[in-house]
């Protein structure tokens, strides 16, 4: 009567072990597939290598840009990249603002939005740490945006984007890496998250086909 119950409860462990391991996996693999582009999707990026970074970046950054403006609706500042940029752009025929300078300064945004993403594409995915494989890929473009994001709000939006409103206060007065402003954290906070929206999409939709 002794050995049968040894040996069950021995059997038993391991068994429901492997269960839950194996089980734990299959969901894992399951949210990856949910994630992961189709195989004509990853064929056409893999066979056009300049086209399909292009592609994905309008892409992420026209979904990212979207987001930037319903910010407000969750209590952070919304992100006008399009009407900052306009600002470089503006002439004196072309006040800051208007019509003209929004549109101006929405093709300068889209057009880094698409470098960045070539650059991502071209130099920086294979040397970011991660898998090759579609959680992989989303970390690298999450990586990668938020390296991007960090530079925005150290340089761009104090010594850049302010200083344009404000030529003769250096660096707007927003302090170190914008956290002094009228918004105090939720500043820097809505650009890191727009950036990691942004990246995300990208790291998502640049799937190669020798990605598992």
């Amino acid at each position: 009567m002794t050995i049968p119950k040894i040996g069950i409860t021995v059997f038993s462990m391991p068994t429901k072990s492997v269960c839950m391991d194996w089980g734990s996996q299959m969901d894992m693999d399951d949210g990856a597939e949910a994630l992961a582009p189709a195989a004509w999707w990853r064929s056409w990026v893999g066979a056009h290598p300049v086209l399909g970074p292009v592609v994905v970046g309008l892409i992420a950054t026209q979904v990212a840009t979207m987001c930037g403006y319903y910010m407000v609706g969750v209590g952070l500042p919304e992100l006008q990249w399009a009407t900052f940029n306009g600002f470089f752009l503006s002439t004196a025929a072309e006040a800051p603002g208007s019509a003209g300078s929004f549109f101006a300064g929405h093709l300068l945004h889209m057009t880094d939005g698409v470098v960045f993403t070539i650059l991502f594409a071209a130099l920086v995915r294979d040397k970011l740490p991660g898998a090759n494989n579609t959680m992989g890929g989303i970390t690298k473009g999450v990586i990668w945006g938020l390296i991007l994001g960090i530079i925005s709000i150290g340089f761009l939006i104090p010594y850049v984007y302010l200083r344009v409103n404000s030529p003769t206060t250096f660096g707007g007065g927003l302090g170190l890496f914008s956290f002094e402003g009228p918004d105090g954290w939720k500043l820097p906070f809505a650009v890191l998250l727009w950036h990691t929206i942004w990246g995300g999409i990208v790291g998502q939709l640049y799937q190669r086909p020798d990605t598992q």
